[in-house]
């Protein structure tokens, strides 16, 4: 069995349509309801297959543009943290440039880099900078909630997908 994760999932996918389902035709509603939930999750699974490794170095391309920018306005008034965030950005930058990078090594420098963020912002709780660091943190997230949305788009949560941006992945 030499078939991509995508072909896979679809065949799960297709028996439990075909098969589980109809076998569950007298069942409890919630057990139904599951199967129904456990079908669309894994039709969300395969449509995201080919394109998550993209997503995932567009979040982290994200992650660094906003931590650079967080860095450069904490750097005069917090050296330490300012080089532990370089650190970090140095990670990220490298995980981004071997492009053969598995999906989950950006999710993981994304995640780290969102951590050091926090952190900082937290550190930075009244002091003269705090103002400028949380608004360039709240003007950089916005287009990567915008793309965060739009991944998830396939779910049917989002009240108005129109006003959504074009996949930048």
């Amino acid at each position: 069995m030499n078939q991509s994760f995508e072909t896979q999932v679809r065949i799960a996918i297709r028996a439990l349509s075909d098969v589980i389902a109809p076998a569950l035709a007298g069942a409890d509603k919630h057990v139904v309801e599951q199967l129904q939930l456990t079908i669309a999750t894994l039709g969300f699974v395969a449509d995201r297959i080919p394109e998550a490794t993209r997503f995932a170095r567009l979040e982290l391309s994200s992650c660094l543009a906003l931590a650079e920018r967080a860095r450069a306005i904490v750097q005069p008034s917090l050296p330490a943290e300012s080089e532990a965030l370089a650190a970090g950005i140095s990670v990220g930058e490298e995980v981004l440039a071997l492009c053969v990078r598995d999906a989950a090594d950006c999710e993981a420098a994304s995640r780290h880099l969102r951590e050091q963020l926090a952190a900082l912002v937290a550190t930075t709780h009244g002091s003269p900078c705090e103002r400028d660091l949380t608004t360039a943190i709240l003007d950089g997230s916005e287009a990567m909630l915008a793309q965060a949305r739009l991944w998830a788009l396939p779910f049917g949560f989002e009240l108005t997908p129109e006003a959504l941006p074009a996949p930048a992945w």
